[in-house]
């Protein structure tokens, strides 16, 4: 048997040399091919947070340019409705001689409304709490 085995001893080592670098060279290959796709993969997410940050700053510089325009719009319709229509509405309620008479049958909750709208107006605090406000004399209820 020793002779044997002396005999095939140099074939054997050269299969098994031969093995062993096929073996080390599919190890290293599939450890290699592991990293390049955990790379690649790093790579894929990089580029994908990238992409999202761009997407999210145009949304957000088209949100800020929507703001901008609404508040605005809402600043345009705040000075509308201080400098033409709240004038013209105390203007109209200071006239209306039928809203400062008790006999007309305002309810108290738009008589405290009117009130308040008055309190805004140029009419000036009564000593009772009220607003004094030149009104026209009221008109009798049944007309």
């Amino acid at each position: 048997m020793t002779a044997l085995l002396g005999r095939y001893w140099p074939h054997l080592a050269i299969a098994a040399a031969v093995l062993f670098g096929v073996w080390w060279i599919y190890s290293s290959g599939a450890a290699a091919a592991e990293r390049k796709a955990a790379h690649r993969q790093l790579v894929g997410e990089v580029l994908e947070q990238k992409r999202l940050r761009r997407i999210e700053s145009a949304f957000a510089d088209g949100l800020a340019k929507v703001d901008q325009a609404l508040a605005a719009r809402i600043a345009a319709i705040d000075v509308t409705e201080r400098t033409i229509i709240q004038p013209k509405i105390e203007r109209e309620i200071i006239r209306e001689s039928r809203l400062s008479d008790p006999a007309a049958g305002l309810t108290d909750g738009l008589r405290a409304a009117i009130n308040a709208a008055r309190w805004q107006s140029t009419c000036a605090p009564g000593p009772d709490g009220g607003l004094v406000c030149a009104l026209p004399p009221a008109e009798p209820a049944g007309r």
